[in-house]
């Protein structure tokens, strides 16, 4: 079989950082560098190796759906233009990644990948500056059903209109992360004839919790509950993680689930 080495994207872009002091002034900064390469929609590396994460956004992963158009659309943005970093509090996550907003021409790169549908608000504290902004912008492509919304409004396939998630148990009793299984969301069948499940996937807002259905059917007018820990599944009861992970999948306090069909189209979503 051939091999198909990799394709290193180069990427000319001039970077000006303006850093923030701590009552919001902006400090003009005199760090100059070029974007080497768009590792995916929300994350770019600087010719120096400096990788830089976009605040307040999450794109879906190569491979997911939209996740090509994602890092095509950023890519179709920085090249040959001059881009323009500014920090929120917190200037460096915990994998030594650049936090922050990113600008070409004036436009605002991770406001315009939520407005064009192509990356989901995921607000990390203390870095919440543009988070009013940035929900606002993913209620106006749900409802206008925009890139990863479209499914919500492509009901050309009888499955994909039945299946909606009734319902979320994010707040296990204790501790979450010791009770895995006191968390969990239900599916519902509202139809009236069975729906076949293999290859939809269930996931939150970040790109590390995925649950891919496998030999799973939902009878109709029926429910069917994802525990997040690990046990034997039935008809009605399956479970996520087996063996258990060391963590839950659900924020306590808000956090989204999103349902995808198996041709890669959201057909549900709940929040709280």
């Amino acid at each position: 079989m051939k091999r198909i080495l990799p394709l290193l994207v180069i990427v000319a872009v001039s970077v000006f950082y303006v850093f923030a002091n701590d009552d919001g002034h902006e400090i003009n900064n005199s760090v100059k560098g070029n974007v080497a390469r768009v590792l995916d929609g929300d994350t770019l590396e600087l010719r120096d190796g400096q990788k830089v994460r976009l605040i307040g956004i999450n794109t879906p992963e190569k491979g997911q759906p939209y996740g090509e158009e994602a890092i095509n659309e950023v890519r179709r943005l920085v090249t040959n233009k001059e881009l323009k970093l500014l920090y929120d509090k917190e200037k460096e996550d915990d994998y030594g990644r650049t936090l922050a907003y990113a600008y070409v021409d004036e436009k605002f790169i991770n406001l315009h990948l939520v407005k064009s549908g192509l990356a989901l608000v995921e607000t990390v504290p203390p870095n919440e500056k543009h988070e009013g902004d940035f929900m606002e912008a993913e209620l106006d492509a749900q409802k206008n059903c925009k890139g990863l919304w479209e499914g919500l409004c492509v009901k050309g396939e009888r499955g994909s209109a039945c299946i909606v998630i009734a319902e979320i148990n994010a707040d296990a009793p204790g501790n979450d992360n010791e009770n895995l299984n006191g968390e969990w969301i239900k599916l519902q069948n509202r139809c009236d004839e069975d729906v076949p499940l293999d290859g939809y996937l269930l996931k939150d807002r970040t790109s590390s919790n995925n649950y891919f259905f496998k030999n799973i059917t939902l009878n109709s007018n029926n429910s069917l509950t994802l525990f997040s820990g690990c046990g034997e599944d039935t008809t009605v009861n399956i479970f996520w993680q087996c063996p258990e992970k060391r963590s839950s999948v659900w924020n306590n306090d808000t956090d989204q689930a999103y349902l995808y069909d198996k041709n890669g189209l959201l057909t549900a979503t709940k929040g709280y």
